[in-house]
C-alpha cells in the first residue's frame, strides 16, 4: 500500500490497476481537498467514521458514518 501524504491529510494506495483503483482517504478535522473535475468516472464514497460534506456539480451532500453514495 502506498501513503501519500496531503495538506489535509492522506491517502491510502491499496488496489491499482488498469481497470481499477481503490483508495482509502482520511481528512483531518475541518480541512479540505481540492476541488476535482472529471469527464468520465465512476466513484463510490463510504464514510467510515466522521461526517462529510461533498459537492457533486452544484450539489452539497452531506454524508455521516456508515452512508455512501
Amino acid at each position: 500500500m502506498k501513503i501519500i501524504e496531503k495538506p489535509w491529510g492522506k491517502e491510502f494506495l491499496i488496489e491499482i490497476n488498469s481497470k481499477y483503483l481503490f483508495k482509502k482517504l482520511y481528512l483531518k478535522k475541518n480541512c479540505r481537498c481540492s476541488l476535482q473535475y472529471h469527464k468520465f468516472k465512476t466513484e463510490t464514497i463510504y464514510v467510515l467514521s466522521g461526517l462529510l460534506e461533498i459537492q457533486i456539480n452544484n450539489k452539497f451532500i452531506k454524508l455521516k458514518k456508515g452512508e455512501s453514495i
